[in-house]
């Protein structure tokens, strides 16, 4: 097809389930025919895309009477863990519990990796693999954990559910934990829970992970989940859309307030706001179904960054902690909520006396690739070398 993308050798897609699904994504990835083993990904998918694909696949089970309890099963950990059509039909036949996500194949030590903002563990895909069959790892993402009738999300809140999901794999410790950016917060509070309730904890891993801090004010808080969503937004959101498309993204933003108290968009007020804004972007060739994705990405991102301020301050532990900072961690510094003054690793360090700083080059971003997860992994096996020696 000229597209330069790997494919598989085409293989029709099986039963009416199957076949359903296909239809679904031959639709929203524009492409001719879609084989039973050919990876959304290497289609051209992305994440936006992702996310009306699974919501289009979940409102197609919905009518159905014999799919509808496929309905819940269909989320976006599990596009990502199971990228093609015969993967997730068979997914969908199994009641799995989706977290915490197998990410190798492996006998050794286990740790259990936390997700950055993206809510899915896909920024350790370089990880995983350069890690190879050293270390057994699991993954913990968001989107099956994000109940908007739970009321505000909060680092507590989603930690405890995190343990639970976590239990199942391992019951009791000693437990290992590493997370990137604010995964990293996740997993330090993950941690303090663990140790409150009498388990031991012998890794918990930070990469480039911001400490909570008593000296930001609620405008400081504010500003910095500003900076959070539109940093999403530029990165993330932004470059999958047509410049129709943030045109109407541009007039979302300036309607809805996404602020530090704000609190999630319920259910009904998402209907309320696809067809306020839908109606008006499909005069401007922007579908009503694109404007729902885009509602709920907002959304999404939004209880995420507000949870990364959600703790006033990290409260000491007794567990050995390990701080990844790149290069451009090390130098960001902060001073009442600015970052000018104080490093990330020099706030950790007045915080705890148990820790590590490991320097691993690279920035917030190029942390996650190679180089930079050789220099991660090498201070895990070394920690965990020196600890069965004792």
């Amino acid at each position: 097809d000229g597209s330069g993308l790997a494919r598989t050798e085409y293989v029709a897609p099986q039963g009416e389930l199957e076949e359903a699904l296909a239809l679904i994504w031959q639709e929203l990835l524009g492409v001719e025919r879609v084989g039973r083993h050919d990876n959304f990904f290497d289609l051209g998918g992305h994440s936006l895309l992702a996310v009306q694909v699974i919501t289009k696949m979940q409102h197609k089970f919905s009518e159905k009477p014999q799919w509808t309890e496929l309905e819940s099963k269909l989320t976006l950990p599990v596009l990502f863990q199971t990228p093609t059509i015969a993967a997730l039909a068979n997914h969908s036949k199994k009641n799995v519990k989706i977290n915490p996500i197998k990410l190798n194949e492996s006998e050794a030590p286990l740790f259990f990796l936390v997700h950055d903002i993206s809510g899915t563990t896909t920024p350790f895909s370089e990880f995983v693999n350069a890690c190879g069959e050293q270390l057994s790892l699991y993954g913990l993402e968001i989107m099956d954990n994000l109940d908007l009738r739970d009321g505000p999300l909060t680092l507590e809140i989603l930690a405890a559910k995190y343990i639970t999901d976590i239990k199942t794999i391992q019951p009791v410790g000693p437990y290992r934990l590493l997370g990137y950016s604010i995964g990293g917060n996740i997993a330090y509070e993950m941690s303090r829970l663990l140790i409150q309730d009498g388990e031991k904890v012998e890794f918990v891993g930070l990469i480039d992970s911001q400490r909570a801090s008593y000296v930001l004010s609620d405008v400081e808080k504010e500003h910095e989940v500003n900076k959070i969503q539109e940093y999403c937004i530029e990165k993330m959101l932004k470059p999958q859309l047509t410049p129709e498309a943030i045109l109407c993204l541009e007039k979302i933003k300036a309607e809805l307030s996404f602020g530090l108290k704000t609190p999630m968009i319920s259910d009904e007020r998402l209907s309320y706001y696809i067809e306020k804004f839908g109606s008006n972007a499909e005069k401007e060739g922007v579908s009503e179904f694109l404007i729902r994705s885009i509602l709920q990405l907002l959304n999404y991102l939004h209880g995420l960054s507000v949870m990364a301020f959600s703790r006033e301050e990290n409260i000491p532990i007794s567990a050995p902690v390990h701080l990844f900072v790149s290069d451009e961690a090390d130098s960001n510094i902060r001073k009442k909520g600015q970052l000018v003054n104080e490093s990330i690793a020099q706030s950790w360090c007045e915080l705890l006396d148990n820790i590590d700083v490991v320097k691993v080059g690279g920035d917030h971003h190029t942390v996650m690739k190679s180089p930079h997860v050789n220099a991660i992994l090498m201070h895990m096996f070394n920690v965990l070398d020196s600890q069965i020696k004792k």
